[in-house]
């Protein structure tokens, strides 16, 4: 299977697994999804060296999965979750970022445009999200712009999974075959 086949495999089964108060099949599908990720984006390391942070980001997304199991402390559960929800945006803009640089040397106007959109609009709603988590203390009436944020992140992540795999059976998103 292609690399970003395998990316955007991940990429939905994230979607899935992001639940607040889920039990361990949806962090197992979590951390399933960010595992499957990282080994995409691992193998295309050799093609596109942006994938190195991004695949740093996913284990860090698969590491922050793990930590939300059902008999964790309730805060400890609620500050990891707002870290998984900070970690999409950020997976999302990185492999974007990744994908675009990809694109661009592939010649792929298409991919590069779609590539260069989720990438500012990841950071975008990484920035939002921060900003609002970081005032949570003081303005709990925020909690709303969190979770309006999170589904916006999670509604682009499904579109960066559509994108990996529209481009995974392209040349310049292989790595080079091995003699």
């Amino acid at each position: 299977m292609p690399p970003l086949s395998v990316a955007a495999l991940g990429w939905v089964l994230v979607v899935l697994g992001v639940e607040p108060n889920g039990g361990g099949w949806d962090v197992g599908v979590d951390a399933a999804g960010w595992a499957l990720v990282a080994g995409g984006w691992h193998r295309l390391e050799p093609v596109e060296p942006a994938y190195v942070p991004a695949r740093a980001a996913a284990l860090a997304g698969a590491a922050a999965a793990l930590l939300r199991l059902p008999d964790a402390p309730e805060q400890l559960r609620t500050v990891v979750y707002l870290a998984s929800l900070l970690l999409v945006v950020l997976c999302l803009a990185l492999g974007a970022s990744a994908l675009l640089a990809s694109a661009r040397c592939g010649g792929s106007a298409l991919v590069s445009g779609q590539a260069s959109f989720l990438r500012w609009a990841g950071l975008g709603l990484l920035v939002v999200e921060c900003g609002a988590a970081l005032a949570l203390p003081f303005a709990p009436s925020l909690a709303g712009l969190v979770v309006s944020a999170a589904q916006v992140g999670l509604a682009l992540a499904t579109w960066f999974a559509l994108v990996q795999l529209f481009s995974a059976r392209r040349t310049w998103a292989k790595p080079a075959a091995t003699g």
